[in-house]
């Protein structure tokens, strides 16, 4: 096996810990703006995020913030007067920000071993209704010790479709190509074999990654990425 010289990591589930209260408040968020029950706008929201997240699995591709809350909209048959916009900025990300996930103490000291030991970590995840800008300051803030952090929502649109646009995401060969460049630039002779993809996602994370030519691992848990870092 080829030596790992750098370690790329999903975010939810893998590095970050979903926090139960912000799902909770969420729903009564939606169901404020769209006048429904929170139970109704739980099932809405879910039913949206397993649509994109299925396409994503199955098409390689991810949507624009805007083109997510867009989908969104759709889902609620009362949404003539709710700015969306105000609805993803000032309501939606500012509760995700005000009940955050949770990071390991033990994920971050794992983290803080590799980059001791000269091995180079990044964030490569997909996003949906929270931004990348949003999840990278928060990661920036809660761990601090990235390299570099990928989001699908940052990257260049690529095609226009019906309703919008998609760009790459995992498990695209596009969405790791764009981790090896940025790969390239922090180990100038780094091949494919030496970069070591982790997460959660059977399809995005470790079939994704194989395929492209990374090394990967799927994470049973979110408790086990400290050792799983530790043994690299």
């Amino acid at each position: 096996m080829s030596k790992i010289k750098h370690v790329s990591l999903d975010a939810w589930n893998t590095v970050l810990i979903p926090n139960t209260q912000y799902a909770i408040r969420r729903s009564y968020i939606l169901a404020e703006a769209f006048s429904c029950s929170p139970e109704f706008a739980a099932k809405a929201y879910t039913a949206v995020k397993r649509r994109l997240d299925k396409h994503a699995e199955e098409a390689g591709e991810g949507y624009t913030t805007e083109y997510v809350y867009n989908e969104l909209l759709a889902a609620f048959p009362r949404h003539l007067n709710v700015d969306i916009e105000e609805l993803r900025v000032l309501r939606i990300e500012d509760e995700f920000l005000n009940t955050p996930p949770s990071v390991l103490e033990e994920t971050k000291k794992a983290i803080q071993s590799l980059k001791d030991r000269g091995i180079t970590v990044s964030i490569s995840s997909n996003t949906n209704f929270i931004s990348g800008r949003i999840l990278g300051r928060f990661l920036q803030e809660q761990v601090g010790n990235f390299d570099f952090m990928l989001f699908s929502d940052t990257m260049q649109m690529s095609h226009s479709v019906k309703s919008g646009w998609f760009i790459p995401a995992k498990p695209s060969p596009a969405f790791f190509s764009a981790v090896a460049k940025y790969c390239s630039v922090l180990h100038p002779e780094i091949s494919a074999e030496n970069i070591l993809h982790i997460g959660d996602n059977e399809i995005c994370d470790y079939s994704g990654a194989k395929n492209f030519g990374f090394q990967a691992k799927l994470l049973p848990s979110v408790n086990d990425l400290p050792e799983m870092l530790m043994g690299i």
